[in-house]
């Protein structure tokens, strides 16, 4: 038995007859059960894939990644790409109406191993303590509010 990752092509289905014995018609029926049901999706002239997840984070989740993604019994993991202070471009500056250097994280976030989501946070100087945290695979929501407790 294979065992396919999200976004792999699976074979066509005169391999699949082929290779379990079985007729067409349940191999088609099969496939087009688990289109329905999420699970595969079909590419016209390219194949079927496995389909990957879709992960939505609710408006009242808090804003947590990883409580979202543990509330979807999905595991998170956070690989962190850098953590600098930064000087704001023209864009963030009028956002946060900040002329000082910025606390910068830019990160990669995967959902069951699978890159999800490049995220790059920008922090006032008052979270300076960030350069000096372990936030590798650590909530900072959960840092943020024991510092500030």
């Amino acid at each position: 038995m294979f065992q396919y990752k999200p976004g792999d092509k699976i074979p066509s289905e005169p391999q699949i007859v082929n290779t379990y014995e079985i007729s067409r018609v349940t191999v088609r029926n099969a496939i087009q059960q688990l289109v329905n049901d999420g699970v595969l999706i079909k590419k016209h002239g390219k194949g079927t894939f496995v389909k990957s997840a879709v992960y939505t984070e609710g408006f009242f989740s808090g804003g947590s990644f990883t409580e979202t993604c543990l509330q979807m019994k999905a595991t998170p993991y956070t690989h962190i790409i850098s953590i600098d202070k930064e000087k704001a471009d023209e864009q963030i500056h009028s956002i946060l109406s900040e002329k000082n250097e910025l606390v910068t994280i830019k990160r990669v976030r995967y959902v069951d191993d699978v890159p999800s989501i490049v995220e790059i946070d920008y922090f006032s100087n008052d979270y300076s303590f960030l350069l000096n945290e372990n936030i590798e695979n650590t909530s900072l929501m959960k840092i943020i509010i024991q510092k500030n407790m």
